[in-house]
C-alpha cells in the first residue's frame, strides 16, 4: 500500500481517489500557487499548478468564525481553531468528534501539529532555501514551504512549495490545508487588529 500511496494511486486509509483533483504527493518537488475568491462572502481558496489542475481546496464554512473544511483528492476534514488562553487547531473527519491531529500554538502561528500516531511536525518562519513558513519533520527535513510575491508590500500571489521530503509524508494534504489556513488566521487577525487600531485613533 505504501508504494501505492506514493504513486499516487490511493489515499491514506487505502481509499480511492476522489475525482477532479490531482494527488499532492505527485507535486512533490513542485511549486503550486494558492488562488482565493469569496463565495457568498465566505472564503474559498484553491490550489493550483501551472496548468490550471487542482491539487486542494480550503473553504470557510460561514463568514465569521474559525471552522473551515479542507479537500484533496484523498480525504477531506476539518479545521477549528480553538481556546483563548492556549490556542490550537484540531485536524477532524467532518462531522467527526475525534482528533486526528492537534496543532498547538506557541506564538502567533508558530507551533507544532502532533498527530495521533505520535508523528510531530513544527511550523516555523524559515529564510532557506525559500523565505516563508514551513512545516519541518522531526528529522528536520523541511516538507512544505508557504511563501509569497510581495507587491507594494502586499502579498499578492500565494505559493507552496512540496520538497522532495514530502513524497515520505502521508501527512502531507494536512500539512498543506493547515498551513495555508494558519497564514489566513493571521492575516485575518492582523487585519483585525489594524481596524481596530485605526477606530481608537
Amino acid at each position: 500500500m505504501d508504494a501505492e500511496f506514493a504513486a499516487g494511486r490511493l489515499g491514506r486509509g487505502g481509499h480511492a481517489l476522489a475525482f477532479g483533483m490531482v494527488p499532492l504527493v505527485s507535486a512533490a518537488g513542485k511549486t503550486l500557487e494558492w488562488h482565493h475568491t469569496r463565495r457568498l462572502g465566505k472564503l474559498l481558496l484553491e490550489l493550483r499548478g501551472g496548468d490550471g489542475r487542482v491539487y486542494a481546496r480550503l473553504a470557510w464554512r460561514k463568514v465569521t468564525g474559525s471552522l473551515a473544511a479542507g479537500h484533496t483528492a484523498s480525504e477531506t476534514i476539518s479545521l477549528k481553531r480553538e481556546g483563548f488562553w492556549h490556542p490550537r487547531v484540531t485536524v477532524r473527519r467532518p462531522r467527526g468528534a475525534a482528533d486526528l491531529a492537534v496543532f498547538r500554538m506557541a506564538r502567533s502561528v508558530r507551533g507544532v501539529l502532533v498527530t495521533l500516531e505520535g508523528d510531530a511536525f513544527e511550523f516555523r518562519p524559515v529564510n532557506r532555501p525559500l523565505k516563508g513558513w514551513s512545516f519541518v519533520s522531526g528529522a528536520g527535513e523541511p516538507v512544505v514551504t508557504f511563501h509569497a510575491e510581495h507587491r507594494w508590500f502586499r502579498a499578492a500571489r500565494r505559493f507552496v512549495t512540496l520538497h522532495a521530503a514530502a513524497r515520505g509524508v502521508p501527512e502531507v494534504g494536512w500539512l498543506v490545508l493547515l498551513g495555508r489556513y494558519l497564514l489566513a488566521l493571521k492575516e485575518q487577525d492582523e487585519a483585525a487588529a489594524a481596524a481596530s487600531a485605526a477606530a481608537a485613533s
